[in-house]
């Protein structure tokens, strides 16, 4: 399917920059202190780690295996992250 081959894509190549976001869910300075969306980010990383149940099937890539589900948390997470990079201007 669509959604099987985009998956492949994705583990094999990460999520493409400049790709579509859902505003609502990001951070923004200002809405939430650094430590707290850190705190945040961490537990919900344990919460994934600890996991050892089956994975309910994905809407778009059907189901994945957890090796398949955890390369994909990495790849959104690095995706998300990059945002954290700091960006180096050339020296004048």
């Amino acid at each position: 399917t669509a959604g099987r081959r985009q998956l492949r894509k994705i583990l094999r190549s990460g999520f493409s920059s400049g790709g579509p976001t859902l505003g609502s869910t990001t951070y923004s300075a200002g809405r939430m202190d650094e430590t707290e969306a850190v705190s945040r980010y961490l537990a919900s990383v344990d919460r994934f780690r600890c996991h050892n149940q089956n994975y309910h099937a994905s809407p778009l890539f059907g189901h994945m295996t957890p090796e398949e589900m955890q390369q994909l948390q990495l790849c959104h997470a690095a995706h998300h992250l990059t945002l954290l990079v700091p960006q180096h201007q050339g020296s004048a």
